[in-house]
């Protein structure tokens, strides 16, 4: 009798036969989905802009000016912070397992205060240009409490006449927990009022509480890149960071989205916030130098544009950020 063989069995990664699509529904299922998602995706960032410019475009639209008032304001509101949105952040960084950096998590509310607080001086933001940041986590990043209550409070901490039209504004905010004295967060955010109208410009020189003067102190020396003790790291910067950050952040001005919007404001690229910079160091410390800063100052000295792959210095307790060029974007200092 003869010995029967039975038929070798097709290996599962073997390809099907040309013309056998086993598989071509189950993948034309996904491709819709992925191509589902995005359009979801699209259709909230849409919404989120259309929010974002009903509060936003007014404010550049307007013609510029500065009135001061007598009494400097002071705003306060309530939020709580939600767990979604401390993952949200740290997913977005990437951020290291079982950490919380020393994130902006509150830039959604103090924006909304820097709004308020800005729309009293009745400055156009096409005039505004953010130059320095101060964040400091009183207790450390620890203590943070998902769905907990928080205060925040924000004042103008200085106002100062600038040689050229230009005034320089600094706002600060603590945040605190509903109930309790202590700070959690403190950031102090100064700004530089450009090209301010002469009449405004005169009152502003015509009074006697305020300083004048140049106030920014200077940079601190330069890092030695060739030096043993200063590490280097690689920033990625993509196009679309302006839109992701803004979508998480709030901050969505129309600059760090779009060419045309960029040239708008005066810039021939979009380029990133401030605050996605300096987000991006600490996050950069954390994951690739094991290192948590609860304290963290930034001074700006040019924007960072979309697109390119920035380098990120730093020693013991400085950084700088520098641009595909080679040129300072960004230097500070932090500590724990």
């Amino acid at each position: 009798m003869a010995e029967t063989t039975a038929a070798p069995s097709r290996p599962a990664a073997f390809p099907a036969p040309r013309g056998v699509e086993t598989d071509a529904p189950c993948r034309s299922r996904q491709g819709v989905t992925r191509r589902a998602a995005r359009i979801l995706d699209w259709l909230r960032a849409g919404a989120a802009m259309a929010r974002y410019s009903t509060r936003f475009l007014p404010a550049v639209l307007r013609c510029h000016s500065f009135a001061a008032p007598s009494a400097l304001p002071v705003l306060r509101m309530t939020t709580s912070l939600p767990g979604s949105r401390i993952d949200e952040w740290k997913k977005f960084f990437q951020s290291p397992e079982g950490t919380t950096p020393l994130f902006t998590y509150f830039t959604p509310e103090n924006s909304r205060l820097l709004f308020g607080m800005l729309n009293k001086f009745g400055i156009n933001f096409r005039h505004l240009l953010l130059v320095q940041h101060d964040l400091v986590a009183s207790s450390g990043t620890g203590c943070l409490i998902s769905d907990a209550a928080y205060e925040l409070e924000a004042h103008v901490a200085e106002l100062r006449v600038r040689p050229r039209q230009h005034v320089a504004l600094a706002f600060r905010c603590v945040v605190r927990r509903a109930g309790h004295p202590a700070p959690v967060f403190e950031t102090s955010d100064r700004f530089l009022v450009k090209e301010v109208p002469l009449p405004d410009y005169e009152a502003l020189r015509s009074r006697s509480d305020l300083p004048r003067g140049a106030d920014k102190e200077a940079l601190a020396p330069r890092l030695d890149p060739e030096s043993p003790s200063v590490r280097r790291h690689s920033l990625r910067v993509p196009m679309g960071a302006g839109l992701g950050f803004g979508l998480l952040s709030g901050d969505l001005n129309l600059a760090h989205a779009h060419d045309r919007l960029a040239r708008w404001f005066g810039h021939p690229r979009p380029f990133a916030q401030g605050l996605y910079t300096s987000n991006q160091v600490v996050a950069t410390l954390a994951r690739l130098a094991g290192l948590s800063p609860t304290r963290l100052s930034v001074r700006f000295c040019r924007p960072l544009v979309l697109g390119q792959d920035a380098l990120l210095l730093h020693s013991d307790r400085a950084f700088e950020v520098l641009d595909a060029s080679g040129k300072l974007v960004a230097a500070g200092t932090f500590g724990a």
